[in-house]
């Protein structure tokens, strides 16, 4: 199963609806980064500023937000990818409804460097 299709059926299973987003984030200043291995949404935002979904060309943005990654190595590709380091990064896993686990940037480098 290709990227695509991954993202469609794991949207599919929450409701969601990935032309949607990636619409929005293509046009209201977030980042969709696609490739045949990979598939990436992501913006930045404010830890303190609500809920980050709805957060959009934030001024002073101190995290990003992943809003949906697939493919294999993921996270790594997302800090490759990633156009200006922010301080924090969080993402949650929407099909568990969990609220947005925030990681600070230093600690998910030294991770993957290991």
């Amino acid at each position: 199963m290709n990227v695509l299709e991954q993202a469609t059926q794991a949207y599919e299973t929450t409701g969601g609806a990935f032309d949607r987003d990636v619409a929005a984030y293509a046009c209201h200043g977030g980042y969709v980064f696609l490739a045949p291995d990979h598939i990436l949404l992501s913006k930045p935002v404010r830890r303190d500023g609500g809920d980050p979904s709805g957060q959009w060309n934030v001024e002073g943005a101190d995290a990003w937000f992943v809003k949906f990654a697939a493919g294999d190595g993921r996270v790594r590709k997302f800090i490759e990818l990633m156009p200006f380091p922010l301080p924090w990064v969080g993402w949650a896993r929407e099909t568990k409804k969990r609220p947005v686990n925030w990681f600070s940037l230093a600690a998910i480098l030294r991770r993957i460097s290991t």
